[in-house]
């Protein structure tokens, strides 16, 4: 099960944007509002491509976030998952 790292306290209960993460793997969950404007989505193609299983979304940055030792040790580890995971900018290339 995912561990609840913050949503919007400003949205009701079945709105509710939110940050998830995967205790096993450290991976984010995010919970948002689909992005439907297509020049919204040209823009974000523009940086690096999109593949059929994958979809964008927005979430605001209003977030309530918990103060828990294990909590903040699972986002940590997260961020040091998807910073090892992750090419540099300069060095990004499209197929």
């Amino acid at each position: 099960m995912p561990d609840f790292v913050g949503g919007d306290p400003e949205s009701n209960s079945s709105e509710c944007p939110a940050v998830f993460v995967d205790p096993q793997t450290g991976d984010f969950l995010f919970r948002g509002k689909t992005i439907t404007d297509p020049a919204l989505i040209t823009a974000l193609n523009e940086h690096i491509g999109k593949a059929e299983d994958e979809s964008d979304g927005t979430n605001p940055y209003h977030y309530t976030f918990s103060s828990d030792p294990r909590t903040i040790r699972d986002i940590t580890a997260a961020f040091e998952i998807a910073w090892d995971r992750a090419t540099p900018h300069a060095e990004y290339k499209t197929e």
